[in-house]
């Protein structure tokens, strides 16, 4: 028996109101490092980006204004959990609705953490937000998986242009 089944990933405004980071940023750590907590790039930049996040010196340094912290790209290398942290507080400062003058979107958060506080708005982001967008699809698509508990063929659709939502088709094999 085959039956389909259709998984529909929000990714605009409609799903605005309740964002939840934590899937945005496991997509962020694969767009940028693979998943390597020691990840060290931007070798050429005078600002190297470092750890999972691929984290520069110039965001941590706003969110240490912010917070009152003291930390150091440098030192995020290997550290996960500092680099989530200042990246969902980086994106709390940049992707506020007084910020942005609307609900921030996850396509919203992307471009920021890809293209610094305007680059929701910045046409060279629109391309991060793509691979992050399709890490995000492969995210949903392995929760529905390990849910059903049952292999899963996955067919994948065209997105649109500038689709709010995403869909696709999922054909579980019993």
């Amino acid at each position: 028996m085959i039956a389909t089944a259709v998984i529909i990933l929000r990714t605009g405004p409609a799903f605005a109101g309740s964002v939840d980071t934590t899937e945005l940023i496991q997509a962020l750590i694969q767009v940028e490092s693979t998943g390597n907590d020691r990840a060290f790039g931007d070798r050429q930049k005078k600002e190297k980006a470092y750890g999972p996040l691929q984290v520069r010196q110039p965001c941590v340094d706003d969110v240490n204004r912010r917070y009152g912290t003291h930390i150091q790209a440098k030192d995020l290398l290997g550290d996960r959990a500092t680099s989530v942290w200042v990246c969902q507080k980086y994106l709390e400062l940049y992707a506020a609705p007084k910020q942005l003058g609307h609900e921030p979107t996850l396509q919203d958060m992307a471009r920021i953490w890809n293209g610094g506080p305007s680059g929701w708005k910045r046409k060279d982001t629109k391309v991060y937000w793509t691979k992050v967008s399709r890490q995000l699809e492969k995210i949903e698509i392995a929760k529905a998986t390990k849910k059903q508990g049952v292999p899963m063929a996955i067919a994948k659709a065209k997105p649109a242009s500038k689709p709010s939502v995403n869909i696709l088709a999922v054909v579980v094999e019993r």
